[in-house]
């Protein structure tokens, strides 16, 4: 093999390798997008549910 052919070789490994780099990380990304709207409803329920508390706590401190 000559030393362009080394260098061909070289390139097709390394965009090979990029390419699999790509996938992997647009996977992530893609499980990073469903886990945030995982995050945003899970924060809008806690939330709720402290504000739901905070009401019923001060409804119970009123009465006394």
């Amino acid at each position: 093999m000559d030393t362009k052919q080394r260098q061909y070789a070289r390139l097709a490994m390394h965009l090979k390798q990029l390419r699999e780099n790509l996938d992997e990380t647009c996977a992530q990304v893609e499980t990073m997008a469903q886990q945030s709207k995982m995050i945003t409803k899970l924060g809008a329920n806690q939330a709720a549910s402290f504000i739901g508390s905070s009401r019923v706590f001060e409804n119970e401190m009123l009465k006394k």
